[in-house]
C-alpha cells in the first residue's frame, strides 16, 4: 500500500508534467490539503518523508525549475514551427531563443522587458500565433492592449491581417467605452474638449455668485502666477526679482504636447489681465493697476511726432479729459542703475531716457515717469495723483466680465486651460470627489494650493454633473467608470471571457489603467502578459508611473520577469553608450542589450560657437552632420531630426537653408532628395532612422534636459519620478539615442553645453567634433537660484565673472565666487558692485564694492 508522501510525489510528478502557474500551483495544493496534512504530522513510516517535506516546503523552486524544463522542451519541439512562423510575411523576422522563452513561457502574471529596437511586436505578435496554434486558445479569450491608435493598428496588421487571427486590438479607452456602452440603454457621447463646460461654469456661476466672485478674484489676481515660494518674499520688487528668474511656465504637460502657441511666447516676460504681451513684468504691473483702477490706456502706441526720423512708442498711452499723457516706465532705478545690466548699458540707457524727455519738451506733450524698484506703484500713485488723474476702482464683477472677454491668450484662459489639466490629473489618479475633502486636509497649511482646491470643488461638481446630464464621457472616466462598473457588478453579468491580456507599452500605465487591468484580470482570471521597457517611460505628464512597472511583480503579488535583449536596430557600441548613461539611475531595471552590429564612434558631438552668430554657426554644423551622412550612405537613407520641443525646428526655417514641408517633413536646400523628418523626442519614441541628428543639446529651460517644472498646484495630481535627478529626462534622453540604425550626431553649444552632453564627452566610443577654437568648457558648478550652468565669463569690471547660462530674463545670477555664490549687485554709495571679496591679512571673505581698492568706496556687507 503506498504511504501518503509517495501517493503526494506521484500526483506532483504528473501534475508537473506541463506548464504550471502559481495559481494553478494553489489549486493544487488546496486539493491535496488533506493528505499535505497528513504527511505533515506523520505516523507512518517511509524512505521517501523527508523527500516530500522537503518538496512541500520548497515547491515553488522545483515547479519554477521544472517550468524552465518544460519551456525548453515545448521551444526545441516547435523549432520547425518557430523558424517558420514569419516565413511569407517577412523573411528577415527569426525569432531568437529569449523571444521564443517569452512566447512559450505561461506564468499568470508576466513582464516581458523588450529593450529599444528588440522586436517588441514581432514577440507579441508571436506570442498570440503560438497560444491560437499550439495551445488551441480561443482568439475570442485573447486581448490585446495598447495606449495609441497607432500601436493598435501596427498590431491589428501583424495579428488581425498577417496572422489572420481575430483577436480584439483596443486601447484602454476603446476596451472602457464598449463595457460602458454594454452595461448602459443610454447612448454616451465621448467629449474630447472640456473647455465649454469649464467656459460655462466660469459665467453662468462664478460670474453670478458675488461671495464666491471674490474669493476667485483673490486667488485669481495675487495667487494664480505665484508659486508659494514667491510669496516669502518682503516686496513687490523681490517678488519681481524673483519673478525674473523663474518661467512660470504651469501648464507643463500642454508643453510636452508641442503647444506651440505657448512656446512661441515664452521668452514674454508677462500677461496684463487684458490679455496684452508686455515687455517686463514692472509693466504688467503697471498695466495691471492702470486697468483695475479705471483708467484706459494703449500700450506702445506710436507717438504722433517723429523725432530724430524715427517714431517712438511710448510704453502707455493715457487719455483722461480729452488730454493725452504719455507714461515711460524706466528699466534702471532713480539712481541709473539695473543689477542686469553693466554700468557701460546703463550709461546707454540714461542717454535715451533723456532723449525721450526731450522730445517731450519738444513737441510740448506731458511725459510720466516711473523707475524700476520696490516703490513702484507708490511712485506711480504719485504721477497720478500730480496730473490729477483719478483712481477709479472697478468692483470685482467689472474685473470679471472684462476677463470673460479677453483673448485666448489671457490670463483667464489660460486659467481655464490649468483647470482642464488639474482635472485630467485628477482623474488619471483615479480620484473622485471625496478625494477632494482629503486633499483640501492634507494641504491646509499651503494657502494658495487650499484657495485652489476650496475654489475646484464647486467647479469639478459641476463639470461631473453636466457630463452626466450630457450622457458624456471623457477620457479619464472612460477608465474610472469600467473600473467602478466592475467592482460594482457581478461577475455573470459582465461577459469577460478572457485567459490572456497582453498589454504594450506597459511602461505607460497609470495608476488608473493598472486598476482596471487587474481587476478584469480577478474577474476573468485571465493572465496578463506585460511588454514594455521602463528605460522607454517617458511619459509621466500624461499619468503614468514607471514605479508601476518596475514593482509589477511586487504588485501582482507574484510574476515571472523576462528580457528581450537582442537589438536589431542600433550597433553594441551605440547601446553600451545609451545603456550605461541610463542605468545611473539604479532604480532602472538592470540589462545589457545585445546587438550583432558593430560601429565605431557611433555618437557625434558637433560643438558650435554660440557666443556670436549662433544661429550660422549652429546652422552649419547640422549642414556638416548631414553632409557626413550623405557621404556615408548616399541620398536614399532617411534621417531623423530630434528636438527636445517641436519648436526646436523654428531656427532651421529662420535660417532659409530649410523647408517647412509640413506633416513633419523638412527639406534641406543643400541635400534636397534626403528624407528629413523632425520629430520631438517624445514623438519620435517607437520609431527607428537610419540616422539621426539631435538638434538640441543646450543647458537651460528650455534645453536637453528640460528645466520646466510643473506649477505646485499641478503636482498635487501629477506623477514625478524622484528616484534620480532628471529621472525621466534621462530615459527621453535614451529614446533619443537609440532611435537610429547607425550614427547620431547631437549639436551643442561649446560654452553652454547641457550636463547630458558633458557626460557623454566622457565615454570613449563619443567623438566629439570641436572646431571653434574655443575650448570645450563645462562648468559642473550649478546656479543656486534656477540649477543652470554657471559659466566663466569675460567682464570689464569683474574678475572672475561667473554667470548663469539660462537666458538672462529666466535668470540674471552672477557671482564673482564658487565657494560662496554671492549675488554681484549694485553697490548701494556708488556706482560699483557689490562682490564677494577676500581679507588679505585675516583670509576673511565679505562682500564689498568693486571700487573698493579705486576711489576708497568702503561699502561692506558680512557674508551670512
Amino acid at each position: 500500500m503506498k504511504t501518503p508522501d509517495l501517493i503526494f510525489i506521484e500526483r506532483y510528478e504528473k501534475f508537473t508534467n506541463k506548464y504550471v502557474s502559481k495559481k494553478l500551483l494553489r489549486r493544487f495544493l488546496e486539493a491535496n490539503k488533506e493528505i499535505i496534512n497528513k504527511i505533515k504530522t506523520g505516523g507512518f513510516v517511509s524512505r521517501y518523508h523527508n523527500k516530500c517535506l522537503k518538496l512541500i516546503k520548497n515547491i515553488d523552486y522545483y515547479t519554477d525549475k521544472k517550468n524552465s524544463i518544460i519551456v525548453d522542451r515545448e521551444i526545441e519541439e516547435n523549432k520547425v514551427y518557430f523558424d517558420n512562423l514569419f516565413k511569407g510575411i517577412d523573411e528577415n523576422i527569426m525569432l531568437d531563443d529569449e523571444q521564443r522563452r517569452a512566447v512559450v513561457s505561461d506564468e499568470d502574471y508576466m513582464m516581458v522587458i523588450a529593450g529599444a529596437g528588440s522586436g517588441k511586436t514581432t514577440t507579441m505578435a508571436a506570442k498570440v500565433k503560438y497560444l491560437v496554434d499550439i495551445k488551441k486558445v480561443d482568439p475570442d479569450e485573447i486581448l490585446l492592449i495598447s495606449y495609441t491608435n497607432k500601436a493598435v493598428d501596427e498590431l491589428k496588421q501583424r495579428v488581425n491581417k498577417d496572422f489572420k487571427i481575430p483577436v480584439k486590438v483596443l486601447t484602454f479607452h476603446k476596451f472602457g467605452i464598449d463595457i460602458l456602452r454594454s452595461n448602459t440603454e443610454e447612448e454616451l457621447q465621448i467629449s474630447t474638449n472640456p473647455y465649454p463646460i469649464i467656459s460655462k461654469y466660469m459665467i453662468d456661476v462664478l460670474g453670478n455668485d458675488k461671495e464666491l466672485l471674490e474669493k476667485f478674484m483673490k486667488f485669481f489676481i495675487y495667487y494664480f502666477d505665484v508659486p508659494t515660494s514667491a510669496l516669502k518674499f518682503e516686496n513687490l520688487n523681490q517678488y519681481h526679482d524673483y519673478k525674473r528668474r523663474d518661467d512660470f511656465i504651469t501648464l507643463k504637460s500642454r508643453l510636452e504636447n508641442d503647444n506651440n502657441q505657448i512656446i512661441d511666447n515664452r521668452k514674454k516676460n508677462g500677461i496684463s489681465i487684458k490679455g496684452e504681451f508686455l515687455r517686463s513684468s514692472e509693466e504688467v504691473m503697471i498695466a495691471n493697476f492702470l486697468y483695475l483702477n479705471g483708467i484706459d490706456y494703449e500700450y506702445e502706441k506710436p507717438y504722433p511726432y517723429r523725432h530724430n526720423s524715427y517714431r517712438q512708442n511710448p510704453d502707455f498711452t493715457i487719455v483722461y479729459n480729452e488730454k493725452t499723457y504719455y507714461l515711460e516706465h524706466f528699466g534702471i532705478d532713480k539712481n541709473n542703475n539695473n543689477k542686469m545690466y553693466s554700468a557701460s548699458d546703463c550709461r546707454k540707457y540714461y542717454k535715451n531716457m533723456e532723449s525721450k524727455r526731450k522730445m517731450h519738451q519738444v513737441y510740448n506733450t506731458t511725459l510720466l515717469t516711473t523707475y524700476s524698484g520696490s516703490d513702484l506703484i507708490d511712485e506711480l500713485k504719485k504721477q497720478l495723483e500730480l496730473y490729477n488723474i483719478p483712481l477709479r476702482p472697478k468692483s470685482n464683477e467689472e474685473i470679471y466680465r472684462m476677463l470673460t472677454n479677453t483673448s485666448k491668450d489671457s490670463y483667464y484662459n489660460r486659467f481655464i486651460y490649468f483647470c482642464i489639466d488639474f482635472i485630467k490629473g485628477f482623474k488619471r489618479k483615479g480620484y473622485n470627489e471625496s478625494n477632494i475633502r482629503d486633499l483640501k486636509i492634507q494641504y491646509k497649511e499651503n494657502e494658495r494650493i487650499s484657495m485652489f482646491l476650496n475654489f475646484f470643488e464647486g467647479m469639478y461638481k459641476f463639470y461631473q454633473k453636466e457630463m452626466l446630464q450630457k450622457s458624456s464621457i471623457d477620457f479619464e472616466d472612460m477608465i474610472n467608470k469600467t473600473y467602478d462598473i466592475l467592482c460594482n457588478t457581478s461577475r455573470d453579468k459582465i461577459n469577460l471571457d478572457y485567459s490572456y491580456i497582453i498589454i504594450d507599452e506597459y511602461q505607460d500605465i497609470s495608476i488608473q489603467r493598472f486598476n482596471l487591468t487587474k481587476k478584469v484580470s480577478e474577474l476573468s482570471e485571465a493572465k496578463v502578459v506585460a511588454v514594455g521597457d521602463d528605460w522607454q517611460a517617458v511619459f509621466a505628464f500624461t499619468g503614468s508611473d514607471v514605479s508601476l512597472f518596475t514593482e509589477f511583480k511586487n504588485l501582482m503579488g507574484y510574476g515571472e520577469e523576462l528580457q528581450i535583449t537582442h537589438t536589431y536596430r542600433n550597433s553594441q557600441e551605440l547601446i553600451d553608450i545609451a545603456g550605461s548613461f541610463v542605468m545611473k539611475n539604479r532604480k532602472q531595471i538592470k540589462k545589457r542589450l545585445k546587438s550583432k552590429k558593430k560601429l565605431p564612434k557611433p555618437v557625434k558631438i558637433l560643438l558650435y560657437d554660440n557666443t556670436m552668430s549662433k544661429l550660422k554657426n549652429k546652422i552649419e554644423q547640422i549642414n556638416l552632420a548631414i553632409k557626413e551622412i550623405y557621404l556615408r550612405h548616399g541620398d536614399k537613407k532617411s534621417i531623423l531630426m530630434i528636438g527636445r520641443y517641436n519648436f526646436d525646428k523654428d531656427f532651421l526655417f529662420r535660417s532659409k537653408e530649410y523647408i517647412d514641408l509640413g506633416h513633419d517633413k523638412i527639406k534641406s536646400k543643400n541635400f534636397p532628395n534626403i528624407d528629413i523628418t523632425f520629430l520631438s523626442a517624445h514623438s519620435s519614441k517607437g520609431l527607428g532612422y537610419d540616422s539621426v541628428i539631435i538638434v538640441n543639446g543646450s543647458e537651460g529651460v528650455y534645453g536637453f534636459p528640460s528645466q520646466i517644472k510643473d506649477d505646485e498646484i499641478l503636482k498635487v495630481v501629477a506623477t514625478e519620478d524622484k528616484s534620480y535627478k532628471d529621472a525621466e529626462e534621462r530615459r527621453l534622453f535614451y529614446v533619443a539615442l537609440t532611435r537610429t540604425k547607425n550614427n547620431v550626431y547631437i549639436i551643442a553649444p561649446v560654452t553652454n553645453a547641457s550636463s547630458f552632453i558633458k557626460e557623454l564627452s566622457e565615454y570613449k566610443e563619443v567623438e566629439i567634433i570641436n572646431k571653434t577654437g574655443i575650448r570645450f568648457y563645462y562648468n559642473t558648478e550649478r546656479c543656486p537660484i534656477c540649477g543652470g550652468n554657471l559659466v566663466k565669463r569675460r567682464n570689464a569690471y569683474i574678475k572672475n565673472y561667473y554667470e548663469c547660462t539660462n537666458e538672462k530674463e529666466l535668470c540674471d545670477f552672477s557671482t564673482n565666487n564658487l565657494k560662496f555664490k554671492k549675488r554681484i549687485r549694485p553697490c548701494l554709495k556708488c556706482n560699483g558692485y557689490l562682490v564677494t571679496k577676500k581679507n588679505k591679512s585675516s583670509d576673511r571673505y565679505f562682500v564689498g564694492c568693486s571700487n573698493y581698492d579705486l576711489n576708497g568706496c568702503n561699502y561692506t556687507e558680512e557674508i551670512r
